[in-house]
């Protein structure tokens, strides 16, 4: 698929999308005064508190499964890139984004919702 095609679908798509979400009865942006930010911090913490206890045990059982010689070097290197890279740049990226400006839907998404 070539750029300009690529370009034409998309468009299409969200078109399509936009149509469909305004014929669903849903607003085009979020009202501020209607977020619940007590139960949406909770919802986070949440979240988080799952993601400890996910990540803990798995390093841990990483450990465990090889020898201190495979350990160091092919299950380290891929561990913290996955981790760092996929799991904390972009949270990272998405709190940045309401300070700076930018251009990807994530990041315009988070900015519209931080602000109110």
């Amino acid at each position: 698929m070539s750029g300009a095609d690529f370009k034409a679908a998309t468009e299409k798509f969200s078109k399509t999308l936009s149509g469909a979400l305004k014929e669903a009865g849903y607003p085009a942006k979020a009202d501020p005064a209607q977020i619940n930010y007590p139960m949406v911090w909770l919802l986070l913490f949440i979240l988080v508190l799952y993601v400890t206890m996910v990540y803990g045990p798995i390093a841990a059982w990483l450990i465990e499964l090889f020898p201190a010689r495979i350990r160091y070097t092919s299950m380290s290197l891929p561990y913290h890139i996955g981790n760092g890279w996929f799991g904390g740049f972009p949270a990272d990226r998405g709190f940045r984004a309401g300070r700076t400006p930018e251009t990807s839907t994530t990041a315009c998404a988070i900015r519209s919702s931080s602000r109110s």
